[in-house]
């Protein structure tokens, strides 16, 4: 749980994350009665640029996670028991995939508009983290390429 505090009986505190309630409407109160909000009311209003946000927001965060736990995953001697270099080797399909993709996206979204390589990249980035998802400790650099590679596509889709 983020900025839960586990004290020293095992009793998990849920006290930060209730106190972002209180202050994320303190926010909101605020943001409606100032004369110059930080974001304007009429942008989240806009069924495109709200959907193109939250996509964008929700790939970013999905990029970083696998970014850190993929990072921590692959370090882990408990999982892998590898080294720095193994963990490189592993993620040459996630540059690779992300640098060929790339272009064809680029490609694409000239020809039949950014709708569809960004939906299919969306989709990609679902299907790469479902499979990432069932990593185990007997998972191999071999049964991690194709979900990288998935994942780098989507980011080569949606920039």
């Amino acid at each position: 749980m983020f900025g839960g505090t586990k004290v020293p009986n095992g009793v998990s505190s849920g006290a930060p994350p209730a106190s972002a309630g209180p202050f994320a409407a303190a926010l909101v109160w605020h943001e409606r009665r100032t004369e110059h909000p930080l974001v304007h009311p009429f942008i989240l209003r806009d069924r495109t640029v709200l959907g193109a946000n939250v996509a964008t927001v929700g790939a970013s965060l999905g990029m970083l996670s696998l970014l850190y736990f993929f990072n921590l995953f692959a370090q882990s001697a408990a999982t892998l028991d590898h080294g720095a270099v193994s963990v490189i080797a592993a993620l040459v399909p996630f540059v690779a995939s992300m640098a060929l993709c790339a272009v064809l996206a680029h490609w694409l979204g000239h020809r039949i508009g950014p709708q569809v390589p960004v939906v299919v990249g969306l989709l990609l980035m679902v299907a790469g983290f479902w499979m990432l998802s069932r990593t185990s400790s007997a998972t191999t650099n071999a049964d991690l390429v194709i979900p990288l590679a998935l994942s780098g596509m989507t980011r080569s889709a949606l920039v």
